[in-house]
């Protein structure tokens, strides 16, 4: 689903969609079917009961408006209050408070996937987290196959291992799930909890949700930097 610049200059006009869109998504949250829909801006997520959802709605759409207006003022350098704002919004699915939440994407070497942004994550386990493509581990695995990986007990899994020189885990229960625009798969957003099966299947579609939303981001900060949003503009 790509991502094209066509912005309105009537920025009053912006923020009254904004108002419209974000009225109607709570209206309608109900439903089974969520449409947020706006230039350049086209999200369409299937949850299965939505009654049961654990959304943070308000936090979402801070996310959704924040990110509409950066796009609008091409202030792209703010993008990182948008990550921050659906990653805590994201750590609010399952079970518990206290559930940490990583955005991983490939570095630049294309060897690795690497901690680009987190919330209740230290500095160091930022700096220091980093998976190797070539091994099978869960959030690779989550990676390169574009699916869900669950995992309801650490102690019981056979993929998951510590990290080199980590001390003894303090979560018991983790879930990966692939940031996917279109085919594209951009990164892993990554969650753990204290708990045990801490993410049930609601819960998984929620992160999904979060995980929609940072896929449009990850895809305009590459155009971005590629300078493909300033070839289409000219």
């Amino acid at each position: 689903m790509p991502i094209y610049l066509r912005y309105s200059t009537d920025i009053a006009t912006l923020f009254l969609t904004l108002g419209i869109i974000s009225f109607l998504f709570i209206i309608y949250r109900r439903g089974g079917s969520f449409q947020f829909r706006l230039s350049p801006l086209s999200v369409s997520v299937d949850t299965p009961d939505a009654n049961q959802s654990t959304i943070h709605y308000p936090v979402l759409v801070r996310a959704m408006r924040d990110f509409a207006t950066i796009v609008h003022l091409q202030d792209y350098q703010n993008l990182g209050k948008v990550y921050t704002e659906v990653l805590v919004g994201a750590s609010r699915c399952g079970r518990g408070s206290e559930n940490r939440v990583a955005l991983m994407i490939v570095d630049d070497s294309g060897q690795h996937l690497v901690c680009k942004e987190g919330v209740r994550h230290s500095m160091d386990a930022k700096r220091n987290w980093r998976f190797n493509l070539d091994e099978m581990t869960p959030a690779i695995v989550a990676f390169k196959e574009s699916r869900i990986y669950n995992c309801p007990d650490v102690n019981k899994d056979k993929l998951w291992k510590p990290l080199p020189n980590a001390n003894r885990p303090t979560y018991q229960s983790f879930c990966c799930v692939p940031i996917k625009v279109e085919q594209k798969v951009w990164g892993i957003l990554n969650i753990d909890s204290p708990r045990r099966n801490a993410f049930n299947s609601q819960a998984e579609e929620d992160l999904k949700m979060y995980a929609t939303v940072l896929g449009f981001v990850l895809e305009l900060e590459y155009k971005v930097g590629e300078g493909v949003l300033h070839e289409q503009d000219q």
